[in-house]
């Protein structure tokens, strides 16, 4: 069985114009309608015959924005990949760029907890909440850096849970599991 994880890479520079031949070469494959992310990178004159992992990247989306702790800019690509995939083409394309860039990952297999995060300060990647919804055929993962916007979003997406401000997470996974349960009854009783 294949397992499938939701990967986030961060490229962080003190000076946008190092980022700029990543972001040039991603906003090419955008238009080009190009998912792999080993196109991109060799669009921008990295080597075909040193990129083995990003082979395996299929492009989500990506954004440039300065982080408003660091003031630093941070380049994030979100990308989906198939089995055990690690970080070697994107730590490369980090010296690739300037050896003062950063790189900072989190790696998520799809319905579980995190895999991997490199970022252990946590002003990259702060620990957050996770929730994955799969409704009426369509996937979304939503992010909550707190347990109070968790329960916001779930109060307002789902107002039948009856979730209120001194549910933890193991009452609210509970509420859910068992809203679940009962629409799956509801379902079969048709």
């Amino acid at each position: 069985m294949i397992k499938y994880y939701q990967n986030t890479f961060l490229f962080i520079s003190k000076q946008q114009s190092a980022l700029q031949p990543l972001l040039e070469s991603l906003q090419w494959a955008f238009r080009q309608q190009i998912e792999r992310l080993d196109v991109p990178l060799i669009r921008m004159g990295m080597l075909a015959n040193m990129l083995s992992d990003s082979r395996k990247h299929s492009i989500l989306d990506y954004d440039l924005y300065q982080h408003n702790q660091t003031k630093e800019y941070i380049l994030r690509i979100h990308t989906e990949s198939e089995g055990d995939t690690h970080s070697i083409d994107m730590e490369y394309c980090r010296e690739y760029l300037s050896p003062d860039i950063k790189l900072h990952y989190v790696s998520e297999e799809r319905s579980e907890l995190t895999y991997i995060n490199t970022d252990t300060s946590h002003v990259y990647l702060p620990i957050r909440f996770k929730i994955e919804l799969y409704i009426d055929e369509t996937y979304d993962i939503n992010y909550f850096l707190n347990l109070t916007t968790l329960q916001r979003f779930l109060v307002a997406t789902f107002p039948s849970l009856h979730i209120d401000i001194f549910d933890g997470i193991k009452a609210i996974r509970s509420k859910i599991n068992r809203h679940i349960k009962s629409l799956n009854t509801n379902n079969a009783k048709y």
